[in-house]
């Protein structure tokens, strides 16, 4: 699981979706040409991948690649956030073996930890949930994305939240597509 130990603020953030990929996100104010990766999944069904700046923790990118089966809950949003802080959560660094330039390179920059996870739609938002909690003590929110944190700093979800909730459906639709 990933920690997070501080928060960048003022940054610049896109998120995209298409046939492939149903959810992805990027922080371009943090663009490390060699990030460590850090990936997650219970099942050949889900995949999600996290790009961290190796040279400061800052978490620069988010790829959900398969979602997985999809809660459906209509009448609420998946998650509450105690506090809101403006921003990209900096993660903890020392699980990452110091970057050296050999050819080992992939799998000193890579974990992966078989952790499943909950994709979960709610009224006006999309989740991925490492743990079936409705309420956050923390959101770090940058743009459209909040990244909830439990009291200990551990990134226990990450939630989109498009200002025109017709994104949603736009972005389910094409989902469905590609895995049909």
């Amino acid at each position: 699981m990933l920690q997070v130990i501080d928060y960048q603020s003022d940054v610049k953030t896109v998120v995209t979706s298409d046939d492939y990929i149903p959810f992805s996100f990027g922080n371009s104010a943090s663009v490390d040409p060699t990030p460590h990766y850090w990936s997650s999944g219970g099942s050949d069904r889900q995949l999600i991948e996290v790009a961290v700046s190796s040279e400061n923790g800052v978490i620069q990118q988010v790829v959900v690649v398969l979602l997985g089966a999809l809660l459906h809950y209509p009448d609420r949003d998946s998650i509450t956030y105690t506090r809101l802080i403006e921003g990209v959560p900096i993660c903890e660094m020392s699980r990452w073996p110091r970057f050296i330039d050999t050819i080992d390179w992939p799998k000193q920059n890579y974990l992966r930890e078989e952790i499943p996870f909950f994709s979960t739609i709610g009224k006006s938002s999309l989740a991925i949930q490492f743990a079936q909690k409705t309420e956050m003590p923390l959101g770090y929110c940058a743009g459209e994305v909040i990244f909830g944190v439990d009291d200990r700093g551990s990134l226990l979800s990450i939630e989109y939240k498009p200002s025109q909730v017709e994104e949603l459906g736009r972005m389910l639709q094409l989902w469905y597509k590609g895995v049909a």
